[in-house]
């Protein structure tokens, strides 16, 4: 019924934003990322038209090239992962500590324990703080093979969020910074997903 999709725009010619709906449904008049000749990812759950597909306009002054990466889908009927709504958990901030994921480096999150579930998909804000260089993160279970996405992209010194549907293995999911510089990183959780 519906896709869990993060959305990248690259390659911007101009300012502009993305829509997305369902296939063969009148298309709404709200946006879900807007652009400006900078990469910049969002997350949204897009309903699915009846013929399984998603729709997508671009508008504004400048064109842009999109990634969408799938990270969920949701079905009708009470099968499958439920939602667990929790209060806004801060997990982990590495400013606290001083110290930022380094290069290429990996960031292992643990569920902690406001999370009471076996093998949760988190609902993450993932927040990016004082990049020294240019990159993006990609967000996966602990100790499986990591995929080829994004989930929050930025540019030197920016402040930059997105929403993550995290998988986790053992309650773990890992964050690494595909970057030449170091990055803070601060995760909030703001609910899950789990069988139980």
């Amino acid at each position: 019924s519906a896709v869990a999709i993060n959305f990248t725009a690259v390659n911007d010619s101009g300012a502009g934003f993305l829509i997305d709906y369902a296939d063969g449904t009148t298309e709404p008049t709200v946006s879900n990322i807007q652009y400006n000749t900078q990469t910049i990812a969002e997350t949204a759950i897009v309903p699915v038209g009846a013929d399984g597909k998603i729709d997508l306009h671009a508008g504004g002054t400048g064109g842009t090239d999109v990634v969408g990466d799938v990270s969920g889908y949701f079905t009708a009927g009470t099968a499958g992962e439920k939602y667990h709504a929790i209060g806004a958990t801060r997990m982990i901030d590495t400013r606290q500590n001083s110290q930022p994921v380094p290069a290429n480096g990996t960031l292992t999150v643990a569920q902690g324990n406001t999370v009471v579930a076996l093998n949760p998909t988190l609902v993450l804000n993932v927040t990016v703080v004082d990049g020294t260089g240019v990159g993006y993160l990609t967000i996966y279970p602990d100790g499986t093979t990591q995929p080829i996405t994004s989930n929050v992209d930025w540019a030197t010194g920016e402040v930059v969020a997105n929403l993550a549907l995290a998988a986790t293995s053992g309650g773990t999911t890992d964050i690494d910074n595909h970057s030449g510089g170091t990055v803070q990183i601060v995760v909030d959780c703001l609910g899950y997903f789990s069988t139980g």
